[in-house]
């Protein structure tokens, strides 16, 4: 979720709005599409375009800010940002940053002029559970957009919008039917901190202060997000990363114990049997 006003219905309306006039008064036609490495200098300042944009995150890692909102680029991320939205975008200057961004907008089938939105600018952004479905759909995209002479080109373009946002509304459909929240960037960071320091004993305390929410508004939305509190999530990513020290290192369950703050070995084999459904002395984690 990007902002307040940005809820589930009011993205699924306004993306509903564009796909309802396609195919008999509207069509899409492509402005923009590349398949782009991007370089370590790479930045968009802050712009508002006049058509629509889509971008797929194939790998890396960066920010884009939507009307100075963060939002933490990672694989299989997609964001929309309709005409006249404020954006601007940042990469990751210690990893290797790949996407795909496509900018299109709407025409009428009559007079070929623009249509505008009959909504107020707004943007979205989602991970998709299956990321390899969309992949193959933005990579067709470019593949199609790089072709010069084609009778079809200007209708396989076309179907290939149409059915991105499709998905896309489809996907969002899904999140709202099960209130999934989709990717509060400030429920990333909590997730990003706890995957990047499995073996930390921050306290929700710490976490809400971390970025700006209470505790208790904090562990509902994470929840909401991620099915787990943050401390059972952090719980579970601190067992998988002692999983993966007592396969790879000469550990004892007692040691391993102590290194990651447990209070005895007792406490800590009954906790690791809880996540993993074996004790520590039998990992075997493949």
């Amino acid at each position: 979720m990007i902002e307040k006003e940005n809820t589930f219905k009011s993205q699924l309306e306004n993306l509903g709005k564009i796909l309802e006039l396609f195919p008999f008064n509207t069509h899409f036609k492509l402005h923009s599409c590349y398949n782009l490495s991007v370089p370590p200098s790479w930045m968009i300042k802050e712009r508002s375009n006049e058509d629509l944009h889509m971008i797929f995150v194939k790998e890396g890692s960066g920010k884009y800010y939507l009307n100075n909102i963060e939002e933490p680029l990672k694989r299989g991320k997609i964001i929309f940002v309709s005409s006249n939205y404020p954006h601007s975008a940042i990469q990751d200057y210690q990893t290797h940053l790949s996407i795909i961004p496509v900018r299109f907008n709407i025409y009428d089938n009559l007079t070929n002029k623009v249509i505008p939105l009959m909504t107020d600018p707004f943007c979205f952004s989602l991970t998709p559970n299956n990321i390899y479905k969309y992949e193959q759909l933005f990579e067709l995209l470019f593949k199609y957009s790089c072709i010069n002479h084609s009778t079809n080109r200007t209708v396989l373009i076309n179907s290939l919008i149409c059915q991105l946002l499709c998905e896309i509304h489809n996907t969002l459909s899904y999140f709202n039917k099960y209130s999934i929240i989709l990717n509060d960037p400030r429920i990333e960071n909590v997730r990003a901190f706890i995957n990047e320091n499995p073996e930390s004993r921050i306290t929700i305390d710490e976490m809400a202060l971390m970025v700006g929410l209470s505790p208790k508004y904090l562990t509902h939305l994470f929840k909401k997000q991620y099915l787990l509190t943050p401390k059972q999530y952090q719980t579970k990513i601190r067992i998988r990363y002692a999983c993966s020290l007592l396969e790879k290192s000469d550990y004892t369950v007692k040691q391993l114990a102590l290194e990651l703050d447990y209070p005895d070995e007792y406490t800590f084999s009954k906790q690791f049997k809880q996540i993993m459904g074996y004790p520590p002395s039998k990992a075997k984690c493949n």
